[in-house]
């Protein structure tokens, strides 16, 4: 089943869209649980589908959301394939995350400005001299979002759709309720252990006055939660509700990160323009006040992370008795 980067449905919709051959006939046409094989393939088809109708919502215009649906989009793909790279070695998974991330990292300067545009100017009315770094803010995103734009027009997807639809069709092959079906969920399972490990051995290195090591322990946090939401709630046991409790966890360790970005973008700013410090002294000290609120309510929170996984529904045994690749 090949998936075509061409003809994407405009929709916020998980739902996959139709492929086309050359000639622009339908192939395919359905939800992803339609497919035949391994759970996996619904997941990856359904992910890799949402990455082409966001890239292809950033090519019409590059907004302000569309550029962060984009960066998400990609993180769970990349969460998917990171999966598929420890249980198949030679799918071309890391080659094909590498591209991803290089994606990724061109647009974080763009999303950096955006943030900050929108932080200042939802103050404006507050504090009339975030006007001047709404309209500076306004001049460096203009400025970055040619070269930007440019580089999402150029992206070549061609590549990654080869590999992706190779992988898709390997995992088809695997049929459901055999000992490779089992040993891929196992794999599944034990990738999204590794990752929870690893967030809570960056969770008790956490010092609440060094924001890098809540970056670092969000950055694994949206791992784990990725991996975790690419598996069948059959098999994990996790409700809606469950998820949604995940993306607040993320979400009060993003508000602390926003505000990091926010605060180099102001400092960087006043030193640039001395003769305004004065001036924006009110919008700096409330800035410091705002991070002080974000950082109380993350730490009332923090160890909430230890009732996450694994989840009542998933006996422990089902995850410490896979064999995990190596």
């Amino acid at each position: 089943m090949k998936v075509s980067c061409l003809d994407l449905p405009r929709t916020n919709s998980l739902a996959p869209a139709a492929s086309f051959g050359p000639l622009g006939r339908r192939r395919w046409k359905g939800s992803p649980q339609t497919l035949k094989g391994h759970w996996f393939a619904q997941a990856l088809l359904a992910r890799w589908q949402r990455y082409l109708q966001q890239l292809e919502e950033c090519r019409h215009e590059a907004s302000t959301e569309a550029i962060h649906q984009l960066r998400v989009a990609i993180r769970r793909l990349i969460s998917q394939l990171f999966v598929l790279g420890a249980v198949l070695p030679g799918s071309k998974c890391q080659r094909a995350c590498r591209i991803l991330k290089r994606q990724r990292q061109s647009l974080g300067p763009l999303r950096d400005l955006h943030i900050q545009r929108r932080f200042a100017e939802g103050l404006e009315a507050r504090f009339p001299e975030a006007v001047i770094l709404s309209v500076e803010l306004s001049r460096q995103e203009r400025a970055l979002l040619k070269p930007v734009s440019r580089r999402i027009n150029h992206n070549k997807s061609s590549k990654l759709e080869r590999w992706i639809n190779r992988i898709i069709s390997d995992l088809e092959q695997t049929i459901t309720e055999t000992p490779e079906h089992e040993q891929l969920t196992g794999f599944a399972l034990c990738c999204a252990d590794s990752a929870f490990s690893e967030t809570v051995q960056r969770r008790r290195l956490i010092v609440l006055s060094d924001s890098r090591t809540i970056h670092r322990t969000r950055a694994a946090f949206k791992k784990f939660r990725y991996i975790v939401e690419c598996l069948p709630p059959d098999i994990t046991g996790l409700s809606k509700r469950q998820l949604r409790n995940l993306s607040y966890y993320q979400r009060r360790m993003g508000n602390i990160q926003d505000l990091v970005v926010i605060q180099k973008g102001v400092s960087e700013f006043v030193r640039q323009h001395k003769a305004l410090e004065l001036w924006l002294r009110p919008f700096c000290a409330y800035l410091r006040r705002r991070q002080g609120r974000a950082l109380r309510s993350f730490e009332k929170s923090i160890d909430k992370l230890f009732q996450f996984w694994p989840p009542p529904g998933l006996p422990v045994a089902s995850v410490s008795d896979a064999q995990c690749p190596a």
